[in-house]
């Protein structure tokens, strides 16, 4: 099966039973994913549609992932769940913004950051292996070059304000 763009090796069990409590009478498919190496838990897939292929169940589970991943970083990082407004229009537009947002962040960053060394997340002493920026990376990335060109670039700043607006533009891209 394909995860995260890389085939992946997995047992599964399969299993057509009853689960009374959420489909009474109408049959389920249980499927039981295991990595063979025993590094990764057991995923415990349940499908309301019996006759699905199993292959399909453990295939739609993995293909979704990312879409999870999105929504928790809009939740965490662009106001998903916080509204401002009470209204039904307000609360129904706030969502779609937020994972419009996340995903202009993103482009953003492939399209313009990736190549640019100085945009690249700064590695800490607790965290050598990580390899890919997360979201919260990109984010403050593009914060950075928000704050940069709002503090004219063009202005005759002394070397010394100049290294206490990089340091600001730095805490205020990682805070906000």
């Amino acid at each position: 099966m394909q995860k995260q763009g890389h085939t992946v090796q997995r047992e599964v069990l399969a299993i057509t039973c009853l689960w009374y409590r959420v489909c009474r009478t109408t049959p389920i498919r249980l499927v039981i994913v295991r990595d063979p190496s025993g590094v990764q838990k057991d995923d415990f897939l349940f499908c309301t549609d019996a006759a699905t292929p199993d292959r399909q169940i453990v295939q739609r589970y993995f293909d979704r992932w990312g879409v999870e991943e999105s929504i928790l970083e809009a939740k965490q990082l662009m106001g998903f769940e916080n509204t401002r407004g009470w209204c039904s229009k307000t609360v129904n537009r706030q969502a779609p913004l937020a994972m419009v947002l996340t995903t202009l962040v993103k482009c953003w960053y492939a399209r313009c950051a990736a190549k640019e060394s100085s945009l690249l997340p700064e590695p800490v002493p607790w965290y050598r292996h990580k390899t890919r920026p997360s979201f919260a990376d990109m984010l403050s990335a593009l914060r950075r070059v928000i704050w940069s060109h709002r503090i004219s670039p063009n202005s005759c700043l002394t070397r010394k304000v100049q290294k206490m607006t990089q340091t600001i533009t730095y805490t205020l891209a990682a805070a906000a």
